[in-house]
């Protein structure tokens, strides 16, 4: 394999497995959900608040067993400015 330089490559790539991704693509998957569920409010006329979008990424975030994941206030302002809401 090319792209395996070094054999601890393969111990991560087996870290990887048994934690279902990695912990980037976790947070990518956090967040198009919340942008997903973001979205869906807005169509229906209704009001998303902070709190609304902290609540979202943490159910998501039990989901994909990312334990380590905390919607803090810095992660809603970045969420908000990738997203230009």
């Amino acid at each position: 394999f090319r792209r395996v330089t070094h054999p601890i490559y393969l111990s991560r790539f087996r870290v990887y497995v048994e934690k279902c991704g990695t912990t980037q693509e976790k947070i990518e998957n956090i967040n198009n959900h919340v942008y997903h569920k973001f979205e869906e409010a807005r169509e229906k006329g209704l009001p998303v608040h902070d709190i609304d979008l902290r609540r979202w990424a943490l159910i998501k975030a039990r989901e994909e067993s990312s334990t380590d994941f905390v919607a803090s206030a810095k992660w809603v302002l970045n969420f908000k400015m990738k997203n230009k809401i």
